[in-house]
């Protein structure tokens, strides 16, 4: 499978930053975050662990 590369790690500005809900346990910030756990991310880094299907898709 061809997995996409991550986005480029930039300190995030923090108002701009992305609530998403993991589908399956993944490790932000070097903290592993069990699924169902909510997170903060770039919305870059949001739209990289949705194509890869670490979280909900968005919803419309």
């Amino acid at each position: 499978m061809n997995t996409p590369l991550p986005p480029s790690k930039k300190t995030p500005n923090r108002s701009r930053l992305q609530r998403v809900l993991l589908q399956r346990s993944h490790t932000h910030q070097g903290v592993l975050h069990a699924a169902g756990q909510h997170i903060q991310v770039h919305p870059d880094t949001a739209a990289w662990l949705r194509t890869v299907g670490v979280v909900a898709p968005a919803k419309s």
